[in-house]
């Protein structure tokens, strides 16, 4: 039997890990198949006026959000995908919450329970006033983290249908030019 990762773990935290990392995973191959998509079209020949108006690719989800809108509405050649594109995107940007869960979150205490749960906590400033500090604490059931990595995977799989899209729509990279 493995170590326990910390003496205060019960001892079947394994599920917990095991579903945080599965979580963390998905969001970096999608991430990186977004941020490969989000290349691919940047370099479309028709994307010169999209290069301009934004300058570099984003990083930021809500940035991304409005280069995906951009693109599926102002590219003659992504226009026959534009419906889904929008309905996919508001599908990616409510699970980006458990994406900021992952990267920020202060990992608690395990909870005794049937279902095995974690205490997790996230301070951020608060909207009208940065000095002040909204604490959210959450119970984070070991199924939420499973369901979280499959939805997100799911997303990864129908991301897969707009590449070939985008990639029959005649992608030619930039450089190729």
């Amino acid at each position: 039997m493995a170590k326990q990762a910390s003496p205060y773990d019960p001892s079947d935290e394994q599920a917990l890990y095991a579903a945080v990392g599965r979580l963390a995973v998905a969001w970096g191959r999608f991430e990186g198949q977004f941020t490969s998509l989000a290349m691919e079209i940047f370099d479309l020949p028709a994307a010169v006026k999209l290069r301009r108006q934004i300058k570099e690719l984003p990083t930021d989800w809500r940035d991304r959000k409005v280069f995906w809108k951009k693109a599926f509405s102002d590219l003659p050649e992504l226009a026959p995908m534009q419906e889904a594109a929008l309905f996919f995107i508001q599908r990616v940007m409510q699970k980006v919450h458990s994406r900021r869960l992952i990267a920020e979150a202060m990992w608690g205490e395990f909870l005794p329970s049937a279902q095995p749960s974690i205490v997790a906590r996230r301070i951020r400033g608060k909207k009208k006033d940065a000095a002040l500090l909204d604490l959210e604490t959450m119970t984070i059931p070991v199924a939420t983290l499973v369901k979280d990595a499959e939805d997100v995977n799911a997303l990864n799989e129908e991301l897969s249908k707009f590449q070939a899209f985008v990639r029959q729509a005649g992608s030619t990279p930039a450089w190729r030019l």
